[in-house]
């Protein structure tokens, strides 16, 4: 264990990490299950999967960003 930093600060950036790659993994899933869809090959399913995107990459600013600093 780090000394010096408060336990807060250690849960914290842990939950944000978990919480990232939970998130992710499930992101990652819905993508590969709507492509693999032939009923989501319209406008209305693309703009799923460009969101799904978009949202997989915030939480990867969380995984390899936000968890770390807040634990640093």
């Amino acid at each position: 264990m780090v000394v010096g930093l408060p336990i807060d600060q250690i849960i914290g950036g842990s939950v944000i990490i978990g919480l990232g790659l939970f998130g992710s993994m499930v992101n990652i899933t819905v993508i590969v299950m709507m492509l693999k869809l032939s009923i989501n090959r319209h406008a209305f399913g693309y703009i799923c999967v460009i969101h799904l995107i978009a949202d997989t990459y915030e939480l990867l600013i969380s995984i390899f960003w936000s968890g770390p600093a807040t634990i640093m």
